[in-house]
């Protein structure tokens, strides 16, 4: 999309590579292990959520499109934790606070005050301490681009609740364009409908994403070493 917009604005890019975000050379997070399964669980689920209140600055919508995703990704939450599923809240950024709050008030509301093996949100001051969090998942429903960024990184399946185009085209190439929506029309049966899918082939959409990672990696140390000549 860079590149596009590049073009758009009038640079000839029409000699120019295209290489993927520089995230996908990050080290492979290891200290913290995939989540365990055994009979007592279902499994742990990481949602990425976001204090998102419109694509465009000073939206006149915005509070009713924050309202709406609240709502929903509030719902979703509430129904992952109804039939056994453990709940990470991923925090991408300090803003997104308030959300998290928001979530577990709601939560509290229907269920009681969550343990804290049923419903989890921790601070993450860096990527690496985020893809720590990831980790410890079995799968992902993410809005903030670089917490889809991250759960690929970590070979996760990724869901994404997209606000911009790019969101759509990371998952796309990565063979996973059926689980996206978007968030100002985010269906929640649809939702969970993609979701279930995404937990039923998980394990097969994790090899493909394993694959994809590594050609991009391969394809960020084919830049560099065409840097290390340009720079020589």
């Amino acid at each position: 999309m860079s590149k596009a917009y590049l073009s758009a604005q009038g640079v000839d890019t029409s000699k120019d590579d295209v290489y993927p975000d520089l995230v996908f050379a990050l080290p492979v997070i290891h200290e913290a292990g995939a989540a365990q399964h055994d009979s007592a669980r279902t499994g742990i689920i990481g949602v990425g959520v976001m204090s998102y209140f419109g694509w465009i600055s000073n939206d006149k919508r915005g509070h009713q499109i924050y309202s709406d995703y609240l709502e929903k990704i509030s719902q979703f939450v509430e129904w992952l934790l109804s039939r056994g599923y453990g709940v990470r809240l991923l925090i991408g950024s300090e803003s997104d606070n308030a959300t998290v709050k928001a979530i577990g008030d709601r939560v509290a509301k229907r269920f009681g005050t969550p343990s804290a093996n049923s419903l989890l949100a921790e601070p993450a001051e860096s990527l690496e301490e985020l893809m720590r969090q990831m980790k410890a998942t079995d799968a992902i429903v993410a809005t903030r681009f670089h917490n889809v960024v991250c759960a690929l990184k970590c070979a996760k399946p990724v869901l994404s609740i997209s606000y911009a185009g790019k969101n759509d085209e990371l998952l796309e190439k990565f063979g996973l364009a059926d689980f996206v929506q978007q968030v100002e029309n985010l269906n929640l049966e649809l939702l969970i409908r993609q979701f279930e899918k995404l937990e039923k082939d998980r394990v097969v959409l994790s090899t493909k994403i394993r694959g994809r990672i590594q050609l991009l990696q391969k394809s960020l140390d084919q830049q560099y070493a065409h840097l290390l000549d340009v720079l020589s």
